[in-house]
């Protein structure tokens, strides 16, 4: 199973991070080169964060002015040309809408997903029952066409997980394991999550109560990491879950949020103490 390729949204904002890059590295602020060019600077700031795509026009006289090398700006040039490629037929994503669209597709793109659960077990480690349980629980009460839609979804979503090609970091506060009650349902998803930690492509961690309070407990996200080898650049775009809304977040938000995460590891325990903690939460014994 092969990654898919790198997605629009994210070739913009790798295509924007390399004009930052080349813009600091002549020691520029972004409000002189709007000013000398005679660009907004709201317009470089959609730009370099990766919501807009400058026309060619602006884009080559702003290669111009920051004398980008031309293997530089061939490379620039290509992640904007392909950030306006159409989602291929058939692509689990047109089975969603808005934003959540968006989220299909990058997470079968990320290389590398940091996964964050405060409130509730992430949906790509549920068991189908498990989704189900959660599902006949939400409110207000859905159908039962809409349970079936739901759980459908969401497994097709984790054959991901069954891509060596893409690592998945994830960090899980108690709090989200106990908020269904103790079951052959519950005791078969603890039994499933010990079996994903022996994958060599995940990683799980787990935030005890002992832990205490520590900042962004509440929070589900996920942040999706993608580099571009060739020019050692690296970008970050993060959703953030809430109340089943979610919020995109790109550029300076999205490293905020991956400044958040790098605390939150440190009270997580470290991935080979998750197999004990799972067999301490429900007596199943080690595998």
């Amino acid at each position: 199973m092969a990654r898919d390729p790198i997605p629009a949204l994210v070739r913009k904002s790798i295509g924007g991070q390399m004009l930052v890059d080349l813009r600091e590295a002549r020691g520029l602020r972004q409000n002189v080169v709007a000013d000398t060019l005679g660009f907004s600077q709201p317009q470089m700031t959609q730009w370099e964060t990766g919501q807009y795509v400058p026309s060619a026009t602006n884009l080559e006289k702003w290669l111009d002015y920051l004398e980008a090398a031309p293997a530089k700006r061939d490379k620039i040039n290509e992640h904007f040309a392909l950030a306006g490629e159409p989602l291929p037929k058939g692509h689990l994503a047109r089975r969603f809408k808005g934003d959540l669209r968006k989220v299909v597709i990058l997470e079968g793109a990320a290389p590398v997903s940091f996964v964050k659960a405060g409130m509730w077990l992430p949906w790509i480690v549920q068991t189908p029952a498990y989704m189900e349980e959660g599902f006949r629980r939400w409110r207000p009460k859905q159908s039962e066409a809409e349970i079936t839609k739901g759980i459908r979804d969401r497994v097709a979503r984790q054959k991901i997980l069954e891509n060596d090609d893409q690592h998945f970091v994830l960090v899980i506060d108690q709090a989200s394991l106990a908020r269904m009650p103790q079951s052959k349902v519950t005791e078969d998803q603890l039994r499933h999550l010990m079996e994903l930690s022996q994958r060599k492509n995940v990683e799980l961690q787990f935030v005890p109560f002992t832990a205490g309070t520590y900042a962004g407990q509440e929070l589900d996200y996920r942040i999706f990491e993608y580099t571009d080898p060739s020019e050692e650049t690296t970008v970050h775009v993060a959703y953030l879950d809430r109340y089943n809304s979610l919020s995109l977040l790109h550029g300076s938000r999205s490293e905020e949020l991956r400044k958040t995460w790098e605390e939150q590891l440190k009270v997580a325990l470290p991935p080979e103490e998750a197999s004990s903690f799972l067999s301490f939460l429900s007596g199943i014994r080690p595998l």
